[in-house]
């Protein structure tokens, strides 16, 4: 997946938890459970546009130090 993708995901994403708060036939504890449903989603699309962040800073020759992933 690349960035666009992620940044599309996440806005799609928005619509659609957007659509589950308006949504009046669904109870709360619903909506909750749809939202949560959404979460993984949501963590795999910043998971890739944090990968890009990093990516560009380490080949700006900025420092991956201080990420713990990267034993900072």
């Amino acid at each position: 997946m690349n960035v666009i993708e992620a940044k599309n995901g996440l806005r799609d994403l928005g619509v659609k938890a957007q659509d589950i708060v308006r949504d009046s036939s669904l109870t709360s504890a619903e909506q909750m459970a749809k939202l949560n449903g959404l979460s993984g989603e949501r963590k795999g699309y910043e998971a890739v546009l944090k990968h890009h962040t990093d990516a560009q800073r380490h080949m700006a020759g900025g420092s991956l130090l201080g990420h713990a992933e990267f034993g900072g």
